[in-house]
């Protein structure tokens, strides 16, 4: 059965996904950094080991096919998507801690087309930095279901359950709830153009 790994914005997500890689055929998306040598420097380090990474604009059939081929899909679709994915139905506002976030729902839609289990994932560094630990939850139960809302939401609920094991080290500092449902109060000073 294909598997995609719901891997959300830990501290130690790198190091889970360049380990999994070496234990197995695993396939992830990146969005590109501005700057080109910390871009390849970074590639490298994720595909040292035979991982594949495929930029955010390129994924399609051929990462499609190598998920469907038992590579699993190191997959981390919790930050905010921004207005313009709102605009362009590729997100909804789903809650998260009881907060509307704007919610990607790519992971539903990735699920249907390979056919692939969603199972929770996620590394969690040790105290006192004495190793670093990955964590499976249970698959995702009926998903995709066929609502991407209802989705978006129960993708939110195993986030919320994963951050349980170490709320220190989820990545808040992503601006989860940058994007606000139209008419709702900002919740994050505007950040100064330098």
């Amino acid at each position: 059965t294909p598997i995609i790994l719901l891997t959300p914005h830990f501290v130690g997500v790198e190091y889970g996904g360049i380990y999994l890689s070496r234990a197995m055929p695993v396939v992830s998306m990146h969005q590109p950094n501005k700057n080109s040598l910390l871009d390849e420097l970074i590639n490298r380090h994720r595909t040292r080991f035979g991982g594949v990474q495929f930029e955010r604009r390129d994924i399609g059939r051929a990462m499609f096919r190598l998920i469907k081929q038992g590579h699993a899909f190191y997959y981390a679709p919790d930050q905010d998507p921004g207005r313009r994915n709102m605009e362009n139905n590729k997100s909804v506002f789903a809650p998260f801690f009881g907060v509307p976030a704007a919610t990607f729902t790519a992971l539903s839609r990735i699920a249907r087309l390979t056919g692939a289990a969603v199972i929770p994932c996620i590394t969690r560094i040790k105290p006192y930095a004495r190793g670093f630990e990955i964590i499976f939850g249970a698959p995702l139960d009926n998903y995709p279901s066929g609502d991407d809302a209802a989705d978006a939401a129960q993708m939110n609920r195993a986030i919320e359950k994963m951050i349980e094991y170490a709320p220190a080290q989820y990545f808040w500092s992503h601006r989860r709830f940058k994007t606000r449902p139209p008419g709702a109060p900002r919740l994050y000073p505007r950040r100064r153009r330098e």
